[in-house]
């Protein structure tokens, strides 16, 4: 027969594994919070924007892109530390570990579905030299001077408004070039 004790020893040490859990986890958001803002600072203080911006001419946030990685890199290990404490088999520890990875793998893929073709062609238009600023070029029913061109888009300043096109869109259409 089941004694009291071993209910109470069951529950207790149960009890602080949970507690234990919690705590690991807890922290874990704390630290992975600090440190996330940590390096958004010092890549920010370093410039990493404006250098990509003025070498390569892309205007992606990688400061954000880095910290909020950092984040939620740290985010994931105090929940699989937090998971461990509280003695999870590891088939599913294993399983949610692959579910966490397929769903990171599926966001980075969402996320440069976009951005990757665009560069490709960017990296083309560049060394093939197909515009450049101050070039007046007609690209499908839109005629206008270039007066950006960088390895995502293209802006074209006609005399209302200025359209930005980018450059997978650009590489696929006709283009111009007035003189």
């Amino acid at each position: 027969m089941i004694a009291l004790s071993d209910i109470t020893a069951l529950v207790s040490d149960n009890l602080v594994k949970l507690i234990g859990g919690i705590l690991i986890l807890l922290i874990g958001l704390v630290i992975s919070r600090f440190f996330g803002k940590l390096f958004y600072k010092v890549l920010h203080r370093i410039g990493l924007n404006e250098v990509l911006k003025k070498q390569l001419q892309l205007q992606i946030p990688v400061e954000e892109f880095i910290s909020t990685f950092i984040r939620y890199l740290g985010y994931i290990i105090s929940v699989i530390f937090a998971l461990q404490q509280l003695g999870l088999t590891t088939f599913i520890f294993n399983l949610i570990l692959i579910l966490i990875l397929v769903f990171i793998i599926l966001m980075v893929v969402i996320a440069l579905k976009d951005i990757v073709p665009n560069i490709t062609a960017g990296f083309f238009i560049t060394q093939k030299k197909l515009v450049k600023v101050g070039d007046t070029v007609k690209i499908k029913n839109l005629t206008g001077k270039v007066t950006n061109v960088t390895l995502t888009e293209i802006q074209i300043k006609n005399k209302e408004d200025t359209i930005i096109i980018p450059n997978s869109v650009l590489i696929k259409h006709e283009i111009i070039k007035k003189k």
